[in-house]
């Protein structure tokens, strides 16, 4: 499912995700993000974890980036849910 994911609306390296939101670029805390899913060498969770202090932080803090940060969070927890590491062995 990842995969289709990714051939379907790769952007970079924020799938289904813009790189750049309001003038800061985020592509820098997906690429980790993604590559813990490919690679499964950490929980999911802790991926996520990752990604949404990354996002908030390169946001420098605004009000925004947590908002930012929340919605790519719930976005790859249901995801997480909805694939887990065997399927997506499946399909390589």
């Amino acid at each position: 499912m990842l995969f289709r994911l990714k051939a379907i609306c790769n952007r970079g390296f924020c799938t289904c995700f813009p790189d750049t939101l309001f003038g800061f670029y985020i592509g820098k805390c997906c690429k980790p993000h993604d590559d813990a899913y490919e690679k499964q060498d950490k929980s999911k969770e802790i991926a996520d974890e990752t990604l949404g202090r990354c996002v908030v932080r390169e946001m420098l803090y605004k009000w925004y980036g947590y908002v930012v940060a929340t919605v790519m969070w719930l976005g790859v927890r249901i995801g997480g849910y909805t694939t887990s590491w065997n399927a997506i062995k499946k399909e390589r």
